[in-house]
Parts: structure tokens; sequence; C-alpha cells
């Protein structure tokens, strides 16, 4: 098992005598007064049990060993390990070649173009963050805006990677570079919003579910929208899927594996 009952006999500050096995050695350690007895040798177990019942309580130094044990075994630490374990698998390229779409939840990142729009900016950020699932990661690449935009977003949105252009290459100069970027940062889906448009809060969710039932689809687009150059527009994504080679970009969910082979 796991040993959790060890745990709680060092939260209680109680004697503790233990087979001498890796797990049981792995949560109580070698610094905590644990007593070991050999595996099928009741009469160590016995000497043990008579050697911690006749010696004093454990000393303070001993006692804080048991707290660093407890702590590094409580249940927001093991949660942590878990998450990160599983997070290195999906950074891992697996035998069969499957991307994250085939193996567990996929891990996506949200990548905006904006050039001197910082207003209309933010509201599309806002609506990123209503979604009912959440990008992993998001990226807005500044096509170098004269405005305060990468200023702002450092300051009220810290938590965002900016990429700021050495010059204005336009809106597919600022994709490639975000889509290198995110490439190279390994994560299996890319989410292509635009600066100036609000996403439904399923937006994402609908998309990854739709991806999910077709999964040699290598970009999905979006459809039914409403165009008003200047001003935010709402989007929302049309659950009827075609086959088209004209997918609408704003919106657009792209598997990176696919964008890293073709270009």
């Amino acid at each position: 098992g796991f040993g959790g009952t060890l745990l709680e006999a060092m939260a209680l500050e109680c004697p503790i005598v233990c087979s001498d096995l890796p797990v049981v050695r792995e949560v109580v350690g070698s610094s905590t007064g644990a007593q070991f007895a050999p595996v099928d040798d009741p009469g160590a177990l016995a000497e043990r049990l008579i050697e911690v019942l006749t010696s004093a309580r454990p000393e303070e130094a001993l006692a804080a060993n048991r707290r660093r044990s407890i702590e590094h075994f409580s249940i927001d630490a093991c949660a942590h390990q878990m998450e990160n374990f599983y997070r290195q698998l999906l950074d891992q390229p697996t035998r069969s070649g499957l991307s994250g779409i085939e193996r567990l939840e996929p891990r996506v990142v949200a990548i905006a173009v904006t050039f001197n729009r910082c207003g209309v900016l933010f509201e599309m950020l806002r609506s990123i963050d209503s979604q009912t699932r959440q990008p992993d990661h998001i990226i807005v690449i500044d096509n170098a805006s004269p405005d305060d935009t990468v200023a702002q977003l450092n300051a009220k949105r810290p938590e965002i990677e900016v990429i700021r252009m050495p010059a204005n290459l336009g809106p597919g100069g600022a994709i490639a570079a975000g889509l290198r970027r995110a490439i190279e940062r390994g994560f299996d889906l890319a989410w292509l919003v635009e600066d100036d448009t609000t996403y439904s809060q399923t937006y994402l969710k609908q998309a990854l579910d739709i991806l999910k039932g077709r999964p040699t689809l290598g970009m999905l687009g979006a459809r039914g929208f409403r165009f008003s150059r200047g001003a935010l527009y709402p989007l929302r994504l049309d659950i009827d899927v075609d086959d088209t080679a004209n997918p609408l970009l704003d919106g657009a969910v792209l598997r990176l594996d696919v964008a890293a082979t073709h270009g």
C-alpha cells in the first residue's frame, strides 16, 4: 500500500515499527526514529517493539523530520507531483506517434495577433477568460504596434506570453511566429484568435469535442459569423462540420503536428 497509516502515526507522534520495505522507507525515511524489521523475521520484529516501548519519545529534531515527511506526502503535494508526471508524459513522443488528441486531454495554446488595438484586445481576452474550457496558455503577437500594447499587456496580464515583432509582417508573418513558438513549447493544438473578436463561452470546448470525433481533421474553422470591420463582433462555432479547403482563420483550431509537418 501507500503508507497512509505511517503518516498518521508520525502526525500523532507515535513510535513506529515497520517492515523493511522500499515503499515504507520512502514514506518514513531514515531520520524519523522509525524502527525497521526484516520481512518474515518475527524475532527481529519483537526486538524492535521492545526497543521502542522502553525508549524515550523522539527528539525534537526527529519530530521536525517527521513533519517534513508528512508535508511531502500531503494531498496537495502528491496531486502536484502527479500533475507534473502526466505533463512530462504528454511532452514526450510516443512509440505510436499519437498526438495529445488521441492520448489524454490536448494542450491548447491561444494565439492572438494584434496591431495598435489595445482596447479591443482586452475585450477579446475577457471572452477567452470566460471559456468553459480554458486554453492552457495564451500567446499574443504584437505586430510592431506604435501604441503601448506591449506595456499594457505586461502590466495587466503578466501571465500572457507576448512576442513583439521587429516590424509589421502582416497577419501571416505574425501567425507563423506564434505557431513556431507553440511548436517549440510542445503544445498539441493552436487556437487562432483575432484581437477584435469575442467568442461564445463554449467555443473552444465545442471545437475540441469535434476534433476528438474527427482525429484526421488537421484544421477546424468557424462559420456563422457577422463581420464588422474595426469593431468587436461575436463568433460562434457551428457544430455541423463540412470538409473544405478554405476554413475561416479567425477562431480556427489547428493541429500543431500538421503545422510542423506541412508548414
